[in-house]
């Protein structure tokens, strides 16, 4: 022992002669936080420590337990030093990079007080010193008889709210700070004033830090006694979660107190919180606690009151998939009916059932078809006034025959329509409103039977006098029977095919020439584009077959045929032109009546109309084209589109048509004014253009004003 003693002696020599042990001590690169930091972290709050009177208490019965640690303190430690036969060295001056820590650090106490520091550094008030800098203030432990760090964080609610479980602040803000405020710094076992503001709104009316931390046990371990961190779960997440926070208010009893507060928050149960933070305590709502059941369930939505036809218990309890989702959102429950359920039919009170609704009254199936939103919205509007049945009724009551202002009973039936077509069975079923509108307007262009003793078919093969009206358009047929046909007594069935084909073209009997069956069987191209249409058939052997030389019957007589072929389309005259160009112009076929011809070595335009083979002349005018170095090009082209002028350098061109790309037909060039009044170049007859096609001003007005778009124009030398 006495060989352990003098070699502690001799090390201790060494390190006071090498000044280790100095009366300033600066451990390291430490960083220190400066007072300047620890304010940026304050929230500003402004939490009072008390009246004067119970800080000069706390501090007095403070300075009495110092005095009585210190005797306590010196005996343990002396006893401790003669125990190990440990030097006794004075303690250095607490100061860390020019901050003094006395005040919350006095050598001895924190020996006695922290038994591991004091077996491992026994001798060595620098290291104590340091191991407190670097972790004893981190660690929260005991340092001085006049700075207990739990009771300085018990004691001051604005520094909880600003350092939370930063314990390293506290120390630091009582060296600087709360010394000189006189702020109570030892025996505050327990929480003072416990915070119930975050980020500057007061949550006192809805909140208890004590009440929180009981009621909810998966806080504590990981907040402890930190109001501060209580506070900020609640504000950022218990609300949302719906904890209760304080024994007089209850989230759940609020909102199902208010339906108002329903409508309008619907399951955000944050937003109850803070209604009656911000409005509920002035309103003096009081039902904040013990009401656990929905008070007046929601009827009124988008300032409709659906309660005719809608109550809130009675659509879940019917619904289990709506009760599975919105539970006692009866909010959301009224939401879904108005949204979907009156769409998928849902009966949501004992009293209104829609189909039975729906099937009653066939006006409101007129009216409303298959849309079933709109029966419920009828009877909170006009039936229940009109004391219209709401239940009761299975199947469709008088079925719906007219639409449209026709009544289509004696070609149309619903129930042999829809059984006779299974598509339209599927969509159909019980909607009488949408079959009839089906049958109005495709199932009759369809050909479709209506009821089974109408066939459109044998109708028309039968009645060759209507086939000359209506042709091919079917609805007429339906519509001839109803209005006349039934009338006259016309058969509606049994005909396959068709009876008296019709043979009489343009004035002059075909029947010595045509036979319908012949020519129909003997051009397959015909059938695909007329079918069973005798007037059309004819029509085309009258017009087109007979000067393409189709036989349109087995035995005729070939004479015949020629005379009646020049009946219909006599030998036209020989064309006779003033100007060799109209030759050229019958090889060329145009979309529209017109054909224009630029004769590009004679600089001469020419206007024909009529149709290929039969051109006739228009006009012939000169015109200026593209000169040697930049030609108008040649080909056959079509109008694109027109512009009423534009302007090329200083010039302006009047009435442009365009043929192709940048060739244009225009007027000579003008002087850029507002109408065309000084010609600026006026040649024609010559090579001098661009390219484009340059006219007197009132020839390229008529080629604007005249020739359509997509009109043939054919450039050539």
């Amino acid at each position: 022992m006495h060989r352990d003693k003098d070699i502690g002696l001799k090390i201790l020599k060494i390190i006071c002669s090498a000044g280790i042990i100095a009366a300033t001590f600066n451990v390291g690169n430490l960083k220190n936080v400066r007072a300047e930091e620890i304010k940026e972290n304050s929230n500003q709050q402004d939490v009072e420590n008390g009246s004067n009177l119970e800080k000069e208490e706390q501090l007095e019965k403070s300075n009495e337990e110092s005095k009585l640690y210190t005797n306590e303190q010196s005996d343990e430690l002396q006893s401790f030093e003669e125990e190990k036969n440990v030097p006794k060295v004075e303690p250095i001056s607490p100061v860390y990079e020019g901050v003094d820590y006395s005040a919350v650090y006095d050598y001895h106490y924190y020996m006695v007080n922290n038994p591991d520091v004091r077996e491992e550094y026994p001798y060595n008030p620098s290291a104590v010193f340091e191991h407190f800098i670097r972790f004893g203030m981190s660690e929260g432990r005991l340092s001085s008889p006049n700075f207990d760090v739990k009771s300085y964080k018990n004691a001051n609610p604005d520094l909880r709210a600003a350092f939370g479980n930063n314990l390293v602040k506290y120390y630091k803000h009582y060296v600087q700070y709360g010394q000189y405020e006189n702020r109570v710094a030892t025996g505050c076992e327990t929480l003072q004033k416990t915070i119930s503001s975050y980020n500057g709104k007061d949550y006192s009316a809805v909140y208890d830090y004590d009440y929180y931390k009981l009621h909810n046990k998966d806080l504590e371990k990981a907040f402890g006694d930190n109001d501060a961190l209580y506070i900020k779960h609640f504000a950022e997440f218990g609300m949302n979660e719906q904890r209760q926070a304080k024994e007089s208010f209850d989230p759940k009893s609020y909102r199902y107190a208010y339906p108002d507060l329903r409508a309008h928050f619907r399951r955000n149960y944050k937003m109850y919180y803070e209604h009656y933070i911000n409005h509920g305590l002035r309103e003096n709502r009081k039902d904040t606690t013990g009401v656990t059941e929905l008070r007046n369930p929601l009827t009124r939505v988008n300032n409709e009151d659906y309660s005719k036809v809608y109550d809130y218990h009675y659509y879940i309890e019917n619904n289990p998939d709506i009760k599975a989702f919105y539970g006692d959102d009866d909010a959301g429950a009224l939401e879904h009916f108005y949204k979907f359920g009156m769409r998928e039919q849902r009966k949501a009170n004992d009293t209104f059932d829609v189909r039975s609704y729906r099937y009653e009254y066939m006006d409101l199936r007129s009216a409303f078809f298959s849309d079933y939103a709109q029966y419920y919205r009828h009877y909170i509007k006009h039936g229940a006034a009109e004391g219209r049945h709401t239940s009761g009724v299975t199947s469709l009551q008088g079925i719906i025959t007219k639409i449209n202002g026709i009544d289509y009973s004696k070609v149309y039936n619903f129930h042999e329509y829809i059984n006779r077509y299974p598509d339209l069975k599927r969509l159909y079923a019980d909607d009488d409103a949408g079959a009839i509108k089906h049958f109005a307007e495709f199932g009759m262009r369809e050909q479709r039977k209506g009821n089974d003793t109408f066939d459109v078919r044998s109708y028309r093969y039968e009645y060759r006098d209507l086939r000359l009206i209506f042709r091919n358009n079917y609805p007429e047929y339906y519509k001839h029977y109803i209005n006349h046909g039934a009338a006259e007594g016309r058969h509606t069935s049994g005909v396959t095919t068709l009876q008296n084909p019709v043979t009489v073209y343009g004035g002059i009997e075909l029947a010595p020439i045509y036979d319908y069956y012949f020519y129909s069987s003997h051009y397959p191209d015909l059938v695909r584009a007329y079918g069973d249409d005798d007037v059309s058939l004819l029509e085309h052997f009258g017009g087109i077959g007979i000067i393409e030389g189709r036989q349109a019957k087995a035995q005729f007589d070939q004479n015949l045929y020629n005379d009646v072929k020049e009946r219909l389309h006599p030998t036209p005259p020989p064309i006779v032109g003033t100007d060799a160009m109209i030759n050229i112009a019958q090889r060329y076929s145009s979309p529209s009546p017109y054909l224009i011809l630029v004769d590009r070595s004679r600089h001469k335009v020419g206007i024909f109309s009529g149709s290929q083979g039969r051109w006739g002349e228009v006009d012939y005018f000169l015109c200026g084209d593209g000169k040697a170095s930049t030609p108008t090009v040649e080909g056959l082209f079509h109008i694109v589109n027109k512009k009423p002028y534009f302007d090329s350098g200083s010039a302006r061109c009047w009435y442009a048509t365009r043929i192709y790309k940048g060739y244009l037909f225009h007027s000579v060039l003008y002087t850029q004014t507002s109408t065309p009044t000084h010609i600026k170049d006026g040649r024609l007859g010559v090579g001098v253009s661009h390219g484009c096609v340059r006219l007197d001003i009132n020839k390229a007005k008529w080629i604007y004003d005249n020739i359509p778009i997509g009109t043939t124009v054919v450039i050539y030398s």
